[in-house]
């Protein structure tokens, strides 16, 4: 459970950092890429290895989450966090870079 705290923390800074400066974000939209990559990770952090079924046909939306979870096979919960929180760091320097433009 400490861990489960500290990425929870982690993702919360991270988040109120960005939303804080949200004059930076400008027009920034994240892709639907991105945010398979947050919802994977977060969920194999949260819940370990997915060991649910595929979402039927008529859930497409449920279907990308599923694959994008699934892809991570069995990475860790901490491999994960700490995945989680390097992509929020490369999204959190992005918007940096954006200002300087």
């Amino acid at each position: 459970m400490k861990v489960l705290f500290k990425l929870d923390w982690c993702v919360a800074w991270h988040w109120k950092q960005l939303l804080e400066n949200e004059d930076r974000l400008g027009s920034f939209q994240p892709t639907n890429e991105m945010m398979l990559k947050f919802y994977s990770f977060y969920k194999q952090a949260t819940q370990g290895p997915c060991n649910i079924p595929r979402p039927g046909f008529w859930d497409p939306i449920g279907r990308y989450k599923w694959d994008a979870w699934s892809a991570l096979g069995d990475m860790s919960k901490e491999e994960a966090m700490i995945a989680y929180v390097e992509e929020m760091k490369k999204c959190s320097n992005w918007f940096g870079q954006d200002a300087k433009a």
